[in-house]
Parts: C-alpha cells; sequence; structure tokens
C-alpha cells in the first residue's frame, strides 16, 4: 500500500511537470519573424560595408565584399523587403525642408475684389509694387 502511495504522487508530479510545460510553449509568443534576418544583415552586411539596393538612407561603413557574401547580402535585404521589417540602421532621416521668408501675398482662387480695380499693369511684379504703396488698395486681380 505504502508502495503504490509513493507511485501515485511521482506519477502525480510528473503529470503536473508536464502540464506546465505545455502551458509554457502554448503561452509562449510566437517569435517575431524580422528579428533575426535583420540582426544578420546589420552585423554581417552594413557593418562589413554592403550597400543596399532597396533600403534607402542606411548607416553603413566602407568595405569590400565578396562575391558569396554579397549575394547572401542581398538575398537578406530581399527578404526584410518582402516581410517589411523596420531596420534602424536604415530609418530615413527626417528631411529638413529651407524655410522661406513669408510672403504679404496668397493666393484665393475663383474670387474677385469688389472695389475700384485701378490703373492696368504688364506684371505682377509692378502690380504688386504699386498695391503696396497705396495704403487704400485690398489687393490684385487678374482679368
Amino acid at each position: 500500500s505504502t508502495q503504490s502511495t509513493g507511485i501515485y504522487h511521482k506519477m502525480r508530479a510528473f503529470v503536473v511537470l508536464l502540464a506546465l510545460l505545455v502551458a509554457c510553449v502554448i503561452c509562449r509568443s510566437p517569435p517575431n519573424p524580422c528579428a533575426k534576418p535583420t540582426k544578420k544583415f546589420v552585423n554581417k552586411c552594413l557593418k562589413k560595408g554592403y550597400q543596399p539596393k532597396s533600403l534607402s538612407d542606411c548607416d553603413t561603413t566602407d568595405g569590400d565584399l565578396k562575391k558569396r557574401r554579397l549575394k547572401k547580402c542581398t538575398r537578406l535585404e530581399n527578404t526584410i523587403v518582402e516581410q517589411s521589417c523596420e531596420v534602424a540602421e536604415c530609418t530615413p532621416k527626417p528631411v529638413v525642408e529651407p524655410t522661406q521668408a513669408p510672403s504679404a501675398w496668397c493666393e484665393h482662387q475663383n474670387s474677385f475684389l469688389y472695389s475700384y480695380a485701378g490703373p492696368s499693369f504688364d506684371n505682377l511684379e509692378a502690380a504688386q509694387a504699386a498695391c503696396l504703396a497705396n495704403s487704400k488698395c485690398n489687393g490684385i486681380t487678374q482679368e
């Protein structure tokens, strides 16, 4: 009777361990499909001087890759592009647009001024200069 009780406890412990193992496997999050190819691409390609064809703005070094490594890097790059993986070293840098001085003029399509039109001018610059010189000018129209 004591012998069967010992076997029962061992089997019970085995079942509990097996249940915990199954729970761990089920609850484990799926692996990131981008992690491995991205890490390989950065370490074995970009850091060795590979110049990407599809990805732009990548931080890379100068280097001379052998034909075989070049082929592997091209395959890795294609995999990364196909899976839409983000590579931190290839994140486009924000483009800073040069700021323009604010203009005193704006354009309103399909509108006109109700006030007196004044004299005619041959070009826009002459009309703008005349309008700026006249304190009663409300704007310029083109007929």
